[in-house]
């Protein structure tokens, strides 16, 4: 982890419970390919802060930030398809979702305040 990247630490830390809930999960025809979307966009927004933290322009910067935002919001969409669906206790799946949320928000303000300080 990047000890001094919070939002870095925060997205590592909820890949690591997506996947501890995931691997909780029965696999079989049907939630094989939802819980492996859900792994994929959860371990995707870190991946993609790191790529941020050490990119190579305040634009190239905010595309990776975007990109985590992105994948952010792709991982509450793929969450829940298998919890309404029965696939993941509500109980797990209630505090993913707001962290998610969390994210997301700390994400987009990270975006628009990198965003304005953009030359015009």
């Amino acid at each position: 982890m990047l000890a001094d990247n919070p939002i870095y630490n925060r997205s590592y830390t909820f890949a690591r419970d997506v996947i501890r809930v995931a691997r909780a999960v029965d696999q079989n025809v049907v939630t094989r390919p939802l819980i492996g979307q859900l792994v994929r966009s959860s371990t995707s927004i870190g991946a993609n802060i790191s790529e941020a933290t050490f990119g190579a322009s305040r634009k190239d910067f905010i595309n990776k930030i975007t990109i985590a935002l992105k994948e952010s919001q792709e991982s509450l969409y793929w969450l829940g398809l298998p919890t309404d669906a029965g696939y993941i206790k509500l109980s797990d799946a209630e505090s993913l979702r707001a962290e998610a949320v969390a994210i997301n928000k700390i994400l987009s303000t990270i975006k628009i305040k990198s965003a304005s300080k953009m030359p015009t």
